[in-house]
């Protein structure tokens, strides 16, 4: 009996130390959504010089999340042939919606990854 409730005592102590651990230092991912006007082409350049561009995201869409490397992203977007850029930056244990807004301007929602 006394092995049991050994058992069953540890096996709840594990689950919930695994269910608390926390983000140590995960690269940020960040994705596009498109709630502009009219399709975007939009670039993403990341502070080691890596990029991605995705190009006619169409307004409504949204792109897959891609992981970048944490600190500085440059975005620059062409919508409605006028061409914006941006800074970010990026911080390690963070889901970034990048979002172009109904009147075409880059607005950032961020949330931290546990």
């Amino acid at each position: 009996m006394k092995y049991v409730y050994y058992l069953t005592t540890i096996s709840i102590l594990l689950a919930f130390n695994l269910g608390c651990q926390k983000c140590t230092d995960e690269n940020p991912k960040a994705r596009v959504l498109n709630k502009g006007t009219g399709s975007v082409t939009l670039t993403l350049t990341s502070g080691n010089g890596g990029e991605v561009q995705f190009s006619d995201l169409a307004s409504g869409s949204v792109s897959s999340s891609k992981t970048y490397p944490a600190g500085s992203l440059t975005v620059i977007y062409i919508i409605e042939e006028v061409e914006q850029t941006e800074v970010l930056n990026l911080a390690s244990c963070t889901s970034y919606d990048i979002t172009i807004n109904s009147n075409n301007e880059l607005v950032i929602f961020s949330q931290e990854i546990n």
